[in-house]
């Protein structure tokens, strides 16, 4: 079996993102944690011949300045990417008492995607780097 080295999905937010601050290392942090729907075919297909799609879901955790420019625009629905390299698979427990999988993403690049929702007002889609932005005035674009 090969080892997985990247992760890598597309999907929407199931609920807007907490933001939080947590004790780490005796300075406070924000974390913004969210869950990303990932819908995928299988090789199943459905009545009408077409391929059935199962849910994948995409635990992601975002830390630090990247956390807090991130989590105003994470937004029930908003689509995103996710990708990375710090991720883990997982399982919970679902009311009808099965194992799901899903996959823990920890501090992973997230790129918005789409029209932004109407509530999003201000200064635009962040940039997903910590570097810092040029002169807003330069830029060929809103």
């Amino acid at each position: 079996m090969t080892d997985i080295k990247n992760f890598y999905a597309t999907g929407r937010l199931t609920a807007d993102a907490t933001l939080v601050t947590r004790q780490i290392g005796g300075k406070d942090t924000p974390i913004c944690n969210f869950t990303v729907a990932v819908n995928r075919d299988t090789q199943e297909k459905n009545e009408k011949g077409f391929p059935v799609q199962k849910t994948m879901w995409v635990q992601v955790g975002l830390f630090r300045e990247y956390a807090t420019k991130l989590a105003p625009y994470l937004k029930k629905g908003r689509q995103v990417i996710i990708s990375g390299d710090n991720f883990e698979p997982d399982f919970w427990t679902g009311k009808d008492k099965m194992s799901h999988p899903y996959i823990k993403v920890t501090n992973p690049t997230v790129q918005l995607m789409g029209e932004k929702p109407a509530a999003e007002t201000g200064e635009g889609i962040p940039a997903v780097t910590e570097a810092p932005a040029e002169d807003e005035n330069e830029l060929p674009f809103n």
